[in-house]
C-alpha cells in the first residue's frame, strides 16, 4: 500500500496503472474471464436482437445487463482493498483531481474503443445500407454469413473492449493513493499549525 500512497499527477497515475495492467495481464484475464464472457454474450445478444427486430425492451434489458462494472473484481485481484476503501472516501474532497482522471481516462478509452470496434461499425454500416435498399423496394441481401460474422465480431469486440478497459481500475488505485497522500499531508500540516 505504501507504493500507492504518494503524490502523483493524473498522467502518472494513468501510466502506472497501465504499466501494472501490462505486468499482470494473465492474472487479470483469468480473474475476469467469466465476467467478460457473460458481458460479451449479453452485448452480442442485445445487438443481434435489436438488428433482427425484437421488441424494444429485450435489447435494452440485455444491454443494461451487459454493462455491469468489473472494476471491483479487478481491484480485488490487485489485493489493495484498503487503498480503494480509503480513496473512495476522499473523492468529494479531491473532486477536481478525480474528475480530471475520469475525463482523461475516458478519452483514452474512447480512442481505443473506436479503433477496436471499426470492423463492427463497418458491419453495422452494411446493415444500414441494406435497410436503405429495402426501403426502396429491393429484397434483403443479408445472408446467414452476415449474421454469424456480426455475432462473432460483436462478441470479440465486446471482450476486447471490456478487457482493455480494466487498466483503468488499476489506475484508479493510484489515484486513490494520491488522494490519501494529500489527506495525510493536510492532516500533518493542520497538526503542525495547531502545535505551533
Amino acid at each position: 500500500m505504501d507504493e500507492l500512497v504518494k503524490e502523483r499527477s493524473v498522467k502518472s497515475c494513468i501510466a502506472l496503472g497501465y504499466q501494472h495492467w501490462q505486468q499482470h495481464l494473465s492474472v487479470t484475464f483469468r480473474g475476469t474471464f467469466m465476467y467478460l464472457l457473460f458481458s460479451a454474450v449479453m452485448f452480442t445478444s442485445a445487438l443481434i436482437s435489436a438488428l433482427m427486430g425484437a421488441p424494444k425492451w429485450l435489447p435494452i434489458i440485455l444491454l443494461v445487463v451487459s454493462l455491469f462494472d468489473i472494476s471491483r473484481k479487478v481491484r480485488r485481484l490487485s489485493g489493495e482493498k484498503e487503498t480503494g476503501k480509503l480513496g473512495k472516501k476522499q473523492i468529494m474532497r479531491n473532486l477536481g483531481y478525480y474528475l480530471s482522471f475520469v475525463c482523461l481516462s475516458s478519452v483514452l478509452r474512447l480512442c481505443v474503443i473506436c479503433v477496436i470496434s471499426a470492423p463492427l461499425l463497418l458491419l453495422l454500416y452494411m446493415y444500414w445500407l441494406n435497410y436503405e435498399t429495402m426501403k426502396a423496394g429491393d429484397p434483403s441481401s443479408l445472408t446467414t454469413t452476415y449474421w454469424v460474422l456480426t455475432g462473432l465480431t460483436a462478441f470479440d469486440t465486446s471482450v476486447a473492449v471490456r478487457f482493455i478497459g480494466t487498466w483503468t481500475a488499476y489506475a484508479e488505485l493510484y489515484v486513490y493513493g494520491t488522494m490519501i497522500a494529500r489527506q495525510q499531508a493536510r492532516k500533518q500540516a493542520k497538526a503542525a499549525s495547531s502545535a505551533s
